[in-house]
């Protein structure tokens, strides 16, 4: 009994851990607003509206398949924006290099 009390006591604490250090996903997509991406954040998809997309301070970010394009020439903000330092990782699909 007491080994199944420590052994559930165990699987908890895991779990609770692994949520710590679980990724958030933005699809640009989705975007109905400035927004700013916080840290261990995937962004993903296309953002075709014509919103500011910022990183926040200190921030890890992994780009994934990202387009960033505006329906008019003169747009206030191109692209990604950071608000100090943060680490900007590019994921590169196996066999989709052009």
């Amino acid at each position: 009994m007491k080994n199944n009390k420590i052994l559930a006591a165990l699987v908890v604490a895991l779990g609770l851990a692994v949520g710590a250090f679980a990724e958030t996903v933005v699809n640009l997509k989705d975007v109905n607003d400035h927004t700013t991406i916080g840290d261990d954040t995937k962004v993903k998809g296309t953002l075709t509206k014509n919103f500011k997309i910022s990183i926040a301070d200190g921030a890890r970010v992994t780009l994934s398949s990202v387009t960033i394009t505006t329906k008019e020439d003169k747009s206030k903000w191109a692209g990604i924006t950071c608000l100090g330092d943060a680490t900007i990782s590019a994921a590169v699909a196996l066999g989709n290099h052009q």
